[in-house]
């Protein structure tokens, strides 16, 4: 039964009736605290009482005392019989205020708390000072009982040294309170001894004063502590010299460009000195004066030279250095813009922009100032003293087809500047409509242009038109605040766009654009317009019979509809989506067909790679800003890749910027290096959801430091067409002395290589053929061991491919046409086959324009990686200065329309290796045998050349590629001698070979 309250139970037997009242009473246990609440220091019993006030057992199955965090012993199960009680006892120590708890489990369960107060709340305070004389010293100390009982302790007093106990001499004084009036001093002598003991009788809220004192202390750092039964404590004094000063710290400040040097007095007593500054650019001394335990901060104006200095500070007294430290600092000059000064921007005219440039460093310096806003790019010289300013002008002229706004100029002087700039230009608004919104081929149609003037700007303006039948021209002048309507009467053809565009007097387009001319079908797709954003709802109006599906670039991608009349239906374009051409695609009954339209999406334009110089060592740090323009604010990837000619691109950098939608410069600084010196190339591509947006480049020349000597190593065997590795190897890891290469034409048709040392010391040489092999660096710098590469010189004129060529041209009016040429137009060579497609993305500046060659990148038998971009200027073929290649397409970066081809090198195919040996040929060994070829050209020449380039041997190689040579016959001394053979198709092979003696 588990109920709480009491009841009747009756029952029968025999038929006689028995009735009992049966009392329930719940299980209850009354718990008390027979020990003292406050207690003292020692051993304690904690007395529990648990009094069971019921009528019935109770049960307790397990019984918890905690004091504090302290786990007590835990009683077992205990029966409380109706009215008795229990005493539960356990015994304690504490020293602070605690509290016990008391957890019951079983037929009653509860938890009890209660506090006990530690009633000898001894409190022990020293008070030592800071730094002691030498000698004899005394440390005042008071004892306070908080607490409401009286204590008797023993305390103990302690000096340490270097952490241990040092043996003094010294007593303790102590005032005790014998009355309200009348106050006693008692001394307490010790022997020397490591502790001073005392034994305390301190009555409850009572203060005791007292002191320790110490004879023959020497000089040092110690520590003064003090140990009873609640704690132990540790205090550090100092124990110094009279007249002691300390230097504690050695800075710069740059606001008020001085020498600030910290002083702190460690001595005994006050101190009066000099501080003394030695540097390269300054020489002086001055008095100096702290009190006892004072501190100062001494400030001395200097005037430093750039570079790096040591500073010497040193205190004396009476002539006598007691301390000294050094700094080493750096300092440099610092250029920033205290103002900028502009004349009014307008377009057509020359603008001006006037900088007030402050020297905020430490020492007098020279700097290059380089300045760039829009298409302009200038350069300054200034020279500064520290604190002094100056005024640098640029001027620039300003086009006349700029829109009205604020643009962004940057000066970079230490670090790049944003300048933005307001220029008052042209503010149009463009409004272009056709007669009908579909047209049947060959009908005629009209366009209307409306141009609004939104500022108070006027001038002469064009509008041109252009379709398949030519293109028209309305000159008109347009009032300030003016409206200008022009229309243009065309015939309708499809699958192409008719461009237009607004014009200034000096043919600069102010606005270029495009409308679509839409052909009438079974399925009619109305727009209300031809461009749209990311995101943006595009509405169709759909006339037709039948069903109809339609195909789309966004969601959903597929609609099926029925069209017994005219249908609106939507689709939502996706939030990321590239700026270009798109289309919606319609079947019915068999028949499709489909409409473009235009996204202006997310696209990036690339406004330049601006490196701070052109040259640079391996592992050397360089500072590059790139210029962009996003189409769209937000997060986007830019990868940074070093290309170099043999091993392609690889990502030195990667990260995430935020991009607005106005001029970005990004600055960053990295460090160059490659396998290779020559020519690089910086590659910056920027990616948004790892589609490409935009790629730019900047070509610079890598080289290799210096070493004092050579030795150089190459292969056996050269073949003809393919790159051929050469290693040096440095004499002296630790010299800055440079090579100088020198190229001299022998007979033959061979040439050398001199490499010699500053002080024009032959150090090695190599030979080469002339017109095919050209080294990689005939002059630079090295150091340790590092390769150089050989490689053909000219790829146009050996072993060439081609795809064919194209014509690029272009009118003012935006438009772009592209022949394809064949290949007897230009200089014959092999040709391969056409360029696979073209594409172009024109810039927002004048001219500018991204092409795009797409190639066939399956072809066997060339090498695909030599792919470049050439156009046709004074009848030869030039590379492209601004091109990556990448796996199937080339992308140039170009300000001009051309004639342009793709070219590369074929890979020459080796049927066999020809072998040489022994080699080398030594003396001792081969005396009876001479060096054997094999595997050469039949029906050619075996030259031998010595390494001055002289010719030493020719024969005539048979049929069979083998000739054997003895070099102890021939009278050859030990040293590298050049092989080679050629026959009359112009096939060569070349190696070297070694003779000892």
């Amino acid at each position: 039964f588990t109920g709480t309250s009491s009841f009747h139970i009756e029952g029968y037997l025999q038929d006689i009736g028995i009735r009992e009242y049966v009392i329930v009473e719940a299980p209850r246990l009354i718990i008390t605290q027979l020990s003292p609440s406050i207690v003292g220091k020692g051993t304690n019993i904690l007395r529990i009482s648990l009094k069971n006030p019921t009528q019935r057992v109770i049960k307790v199955r397990e019984l918890e005392i905690t004091l504090g965090s302290e786990k007590l012993e835990a009683e077992g199960i205990i029966f409380c019989n109706p009215g008795e009680e229990v005493i539960i006892e356990h015994s304690f120590s504490i020293t602070e205020d605690a509290t016990w708890t008391l957890k019951i489990s079983g037929d009653y369960e509860t938890e009890t708390t209660f506090p006990i107060i530690f009633g000898e709340r001894v409190e022990v305070v020293l008070l030592p000072e800071p730094v002691y004389r030498e000698g004899w010293i005394e440390i005042p100390f008071t004892i306070t009982n908080k607490g409401s009982l009286s204590s008797t302790f023993e305390l103990s007093f302690f000096l340490l040294k270097d952490n241990k106990p040092v043996l003094a001499n010294g007593y303790i004084t102590i005032k005790s309170q014998e009355s309200r009036v009348k106050s006693q001093e008692s001394k307490i002598r010790i022997k020397e001894q490591e502790l001073l003991k005392i034994t305390i009788y301190i009555e409850p809220q009572e203060l005791i004063e007292g002191a320790i004192h110490y004879e023959g202390i020497g000089l040092g750092e110690y520590k003064i502590g003090s140990s009873f039964f609640r704690e132990e404590k540790q205090i550090p004094i100092n124990v110094a010299d009279e007249n002691l000063a300390l230097i504690k710290k050695i800075y710069l400040s740059d606001i008020d460009k001085i020498l600030c040097v910290d002083i702190e007095n460690t001595g005994a007593n006050g101190f009066s000195g000099q501080l003394s500054i030695l540097s390269s650019f300054i020489s002086t001394t001055t008095s100096i004066s702290l009190e006892r335990l004072g501190t100062m901060t001494v400030k001395i104006p200097i005037l430093p030279q750039e570079g790096k200095e040591v500073i010497k500070v040193s205190i004396l007294y009476l002539g006598n250095k007691i301390d000294e430290k050094e700094g080493e600092f750096s300092f440099s000059p610092s250029f920033e813009i205290e103002k900028i000064e502009t004349t009014t921007l307008n377009i057509g005219e020359q603008g001006t922009v006037t900088f007030v440039i402050k020297n905020t460093g430490w020492t007098f310096g020279r700097r290059d100032i380089f300045f760039s806003f829009l298409e302009f790019s200038g350069k300054r010289e200034i020279f500064l003293d520290r604190g002094s300013s100056t005024f640098v002008q640029f001027s620039f002229p300003i086009d006349d087809d700029l829109v009205g706004g604020t643009y962004t100029g940057y000066l970079r002087i230490d670090q790049l500047h944003p300048i933005p700039l307001s220029i008052a230009g042209w503010e149009l608004e463009i409004e272009s409509s056709l007669d009908k919104a579909e047209y049947n081929e060959g009908e005629c149609g009209t366009i209307t242009i409306i141009i609004r003037n939104k500022n108070g700007l006027s001038g002469s303006l064009t509008v041109v038109f252009r379709d398949e039948g030519g293109e028209k021209r309305d000159e008109f002048y347009l009032e300030s605040h003016g409206k200008q309507t022009s229309e243009f009467r065309f015939l309708a053809t499809f699958h192409k766009k008719l461009f237009f565009g607004i014009y200034t007097e000096s043919g600069r387009g102010l606005w270029l654009d495009a409308v679509y001319i839409r052909k009438k079908g079974d399925v009619a797709i109305k727009l209300k317009k031809d461009t749209f954003i990311p995101d943006e709802e595009v509405i169709m109006e759909l006339e037709g019979k039948g069903s109809v599906t339609i195909t789309t670039p966004g969601t959903p991608s597929t609609i099926e509809v029925f069209l017994p009349s005219t249908k609106t239906v939507s689709f939502f374009l996706p939030s990321f989506i590239k700026s270009g051409t798109y289309y919606i695609e319609w079947e019915t009954n068999g028949k499709s067909g489909r409409i473009p339209f235009d996204v202006k999406g997310y696209s990036v334009l690339m406004l330049g790679i601006e490196l701070d110089r052109g040259k640079y060592l391996q592992n050397e740090k360089f500072i590059t800003t790139v210029k962009m323009q996003a189409s769209h604010p937000g997060t986007y990837t830019i990868s940074y890749w070093l290309k170099d000619t043999y091993n392609g691109f690889f990502l030195i950098r990667k990260e995430d910027v935020r991009l607005s939608s106005n001029e970005t410069a990004l600055s960053i600084s990295d460090i160059f290096s490659s396998s290779y010196s020559g020519r690089h190339s910086l590659v910056v591509g920027v990616f948004k959801d790892d589609e490409l947006l935009g790629i730019s480049s900047e070509d610079f020349f890598l080289s290799f430091s210096d070493i004092a000597g050579f030795k150089i190593e190459m292969a056996d065997e050269w073949v003809d067409g393919l790159p051929l590795d050469i290693k040096i190897y440095g004499e002296k890891e630790t010299s800055t002395i440079p090579f100088f290469g020198k190229i001299s034409i022998l007979g033959e048709g061979f040439s050398i290589l001199s490499l010699r040392n500053e002080n024009g010391c032959f150090i090695g040489s190599l030979t080469f053929i002339p017109g095919v092999w050209t080294i990689l660096a005939s002059d630079g710098y090295f150091k340790g061991t590092t390769s150089i590469r050989v490689y053909p010189k000219n790829i146009l004129k050996d072993g060439v491919f081609s795809f064919g060529s194209v014509s690029v041209k272009a009118s003012l009016d935006g438009y772009i046409k592209i022949d394809f040429l064949s290949a007897s137009d230009f200089p014959p060579r092999e040709y391969i086959g056409s360029i696979c497609a073209i594409s172009f993305v024109p810039s927002t500046i004048p001219g500018s324009f991204t092409i795009t060659f797409f190639f066939d990148k399956n072809l066997p038998g060339f090498d695909l990686g030599s792919i470049k971009a050439y156009y046709w200027k004074d009848n030869d073929w030039l590379p492209a200065e601004n091109q990556v290649l990448f796996d199937d397409r080339v992308v140039v970066e170009t300000l001009h329309f051309s004639t342009w081809t793709l070219m590369g090198k074929k890979i020459t195919q080796v049927e066999k290796k020809a072998i040489t040996y022994p080699n080398p040929w030594v003396l001792h060994k081969h005396r009876k045998n001479g060096i054997s070829f094999e595997n050469l050209l039949p029906e050619s020449f075996l030259d031998i050349y010595n390494i001055y380039g002289e010719r030493i041997f020719r024969e005539i190689v048979p049929d069979s590629g083998k000739v054997v040579i003895y070099p102890n016959k021939l009278g050859w001394a030990s040293g590298v001698y050049i092989w080679a053979c050629s026959d009359y198709k112009g096939n060569k092979r070349i190696g070297k070979i070694g003779v000892i003696k």
